[in-house]
């Protein structure tokens, strides 16, 4: 009850800053006028879910972030649904990400939710908490495509034992090596790092410096804004992290407390170039002046795409030999909104963005890793390093998934910024921070 009051809280503080702004929302309208009805007069949409008249009915599709890429996405699939579904109307706009939450916040306390919402997982424990979220279960239980759903797809969208969110899009951390740098380096690029260890011994090969200043990184090692990166070793250290049935945090369980100590004793050797981990353009990597790192599928193809001949020149790995096969990866999820009055319609329209049909157009577009079963052969063959994706996502984790996730993340970013910085040992920087983030959601 206190969690739920502190959320409650925190929303409606936002809520004042956020009534007078606008934003930067951008707001489609779709609708195939010159769709034609079946020969029953009833939409394909009502036929199957037989539980809406044929009557007009206008849907609010919210989605996160504005890449155009994805607005063009849309744009053609709602199309394609409402061509379908001719009483059905879409209003569709996006929000940049860092507005979000706000954006969501106004709407859902003014009562106008979207009947669909877009998002990353983050936001789902904490909309489900607070009863935003609509549970899907009663749909998924006699939707004939459940069995051709990834397993761990259906498995992060659960919350607290209910189904709130389906994934659509995965966006797993993957272990990218420059296959030149090497060879330049006298390291065989069809070998690379098994083992943390080796990544160490591979990285004091690699690095370039000029006197003290590294010029080339090794092995790309953030200073902060680290949460993301410092769970990749964690969990591949066998670390937990957060007990997310009990909602009790682990952070300074020893599995976490050897991965940060290994993380600053790699730091200190010397082989990284200074950078935010959440700021892409400073990326050493991506600009070429690391050896190894750890990037998304989205700045792959950006980095390929800059540079064809990067292709040849990239290599690979899903995740290293170590206590557990995992990597840090968000899920773009569909959730339907707990105001919705359409939640049929609302579900009708997840269900073709799911669609085999679908999913591999959503691949076509956009190189959305595939969260279908019946589409992982076909995806690993359409693509040079999709089947290293794939095992990627397959065993990739968001942040956890409980309604204090952004407390979480702040204290975990100051504990491994406390440790990088030499400011306090590993292990009582993620104490302090295990005792503080307890008390804070208690």
């Amino acid at each position: 009850m206190k969690r739920k009051l502190i959320l409650m809280l925190t929303i409606a503080a936002l809520i004042v800053t956020a009534m007078g702004c606008s934003g930067q929302t951008e707001k489609l309208e779709v609708k195939d006028r010159n769709a034609s009805e079946t020969e029953s007069g009833k939409s394909d949409t009502e036929q199957k879910s037989g539980q809406e008249d044929a009557k007009p009915i206008k849907m609010n599709i919210m989605k996160s972030g504005l890449e155009k890429v994805w607005t063009e996405y849309y744009e053609r699939a709602i199309n394609d649904f409402t061509a379908a579904n001719p009483n059905v109307t879409i209003e569709y706009f996006e929000t940049p990400w860092a507005e979000r939450n706000t954006k969501l916040n106004v709407l859902f306390a003014s009562n106008n939710a979207p009947d669909v919402v877009c998002d990353a997982i983050a936001v789902q424990a904490q909309r489900a908490e607070l009863g935003q979220f609509y549970p899907i279960d009663e749909y998924l239980e006699n939707w004939d495509d459940k069995e051709n759903m990834m397993e761990h797809a259906l498995e992060l969208g659960v919350y607290q034992g209910k189904t709130y969110g389906l994934g659509y899009h995965w966006d797993p951390r993957l272990f990218a090596y420059r296959k030149d740098f090497f060879e330049e380096a006298g390291l065989n690029p069809e070998e690379p790092p098994k083992n943390f260890e080796e990544l160490k011994r591979y990285a004091q090969k690699l690095v370039k410096k000029d006197g003290d200043i590294v010029s080339r990184s090794g092995m790309d090692i953030p200073l902060t804004k680290a949460t993301n990166y410092f769970s990749i070793f964690a969990r591949q250290n066998g670390a937990v992290i957060v007990d997310e049935d009990k909602q009790v945090p682990l952070i300074n369980e020893p599995e976490c407390v050897q991965a940060l100590e290994y993380l600053v004793d790699f730091y200190n050797m010397g082989v990284a170039i200074e950078f935010n981990a959440l700021n892409a353009a400073e990326k050493p990597f991506l600009n070429g002046k690391a050896a190894m790192a750890y990037i998304t599928p989205s700045q792959l193809k950006s980095f390929i795409e800059a540079d064809p001949e990067m292709k040849d020149k990239v290599g690979l790995l899903p995740y290293f030999d170590e206590k557990a096969k995992a990597t840090f990866g968000g899920l773009y999820q569909y959730f339907i909104s707990s105001q919705s009055s359409h939640k049929d319609n609302a579900w009708d329209f997840i269900a073709f963005m799911l669609s085999k049909d679908e999913t591999w157009k959503r691949y076509q577009k956009v190189s959305s890793p595939v969260v279908r079963k019946d589409l992982v052969d076909e995806y690993i063959k359409a693509g040079q390093f999709n089947e290293v994706i794939y095992k990627a996502a397959s065993v990739s984790y968001p942040l956890p998934n409980v309604p204090w996730t952004g407390t979480f993340r702040k204290y975990v970013e100051q504990a491994y910024e406390a440790a990088m910085l030499a400011e306090t040992a590993p292990q009582k920087a993620l104490d302090a921070a295990q005792e503080e983030l307890k008390q804070e959601i208690k």
